[in-house]
């Protein structure tokens, strides 16, 4: 579950947002759409606990996080979180493959070493995984960071922009595996976007 309360960020006394109260209940997926400048990306930061509130309050299960050390919240992240940013964070030394099985180690979760084939054949990134990231097309390097984000079955996924870089086809794809991947996990699924054809794929919508 995912729920916040009176939520308000600040970047400076001209550049201040507050944001309509959120109740998902566990397992209910969400579509949040505005405008570039709206606050989107914010949002997510603050749901995510990359971004401290200026006030306000999000809870998460029945954890606060405004009462979470960075340690904890840090932890609390990559065991609960799976996160896909506009911008990619690969190691770029490191080859599609490698990437996914460092990301799949890290969390202190059951492994399951199959885990990267199949979710790589399931976005078509399969004969990637031997390639080094630089060597990605930006449509192959979005669907890495979905991979990344989805590869240890996240309680709650978090996404920002997930379809802009991809063509129609591979738009719905990507918004149907992460509802799948969403649905068996019994994971909450957050979508940010200004992408319009994403809007009939979603029940529950908010607009900022």
């Amino acid at each position: 579950m995912i729920k916040t309360s009176k939520l308000q960020f600040s970047y400076s006394t001209e550049n201040t947002f507050g944001f309509p109260d959120i109740s998902l209940p566990e397992g209910e997926h969400l579509l949040i759409l505005g405008s570039s400048g709206v606050g989107k990306t914010t949002l997510l930061h603050l749901l995510a606990g990359l971004l401290p509130a200026s006030s306000g309050n999000i809870t998460i299960g029945n954890t606060a996080l405004e009462q979470l050390s960075r340690k904890k919240l840090d932890a609390f992240r990559g065991r609960q979180m799976g996160i896909i940013f506009q911008n990619d964070y690969f190691i770029h030394a490191l080859s599609v493959g490698e990437n996914l099985a460092l990301r799949l180690y890290f969390p202190d979760k059951k492994k399951d070493p199959t885990r990267i084939k199949e979710l790589a054949e399931r976005l078509g990134i399969l004969e990637l995984l031997p390639k080094k990231v630089t060597a990605l097309s930006e449509g192959q390097r979005q669907r890495l960071s979905i991979a990344l984000a989805l590869i240890n079955k996240p309680k709650i996924i978090f996404a920002d922009e997930p379809t802009a870089s991809l063509d129609d086809k591979n738009c719905e794809k990507v918004i149907a595996l992460l509802k799948e991947e969403a649905s068996n996990s019994n994971a909450n699924l957050l979508i940010i976007t200004h992408d319009q054809r994403v809007k009939t794929m979603f029940k529950n919508h908010l607009y900022l």
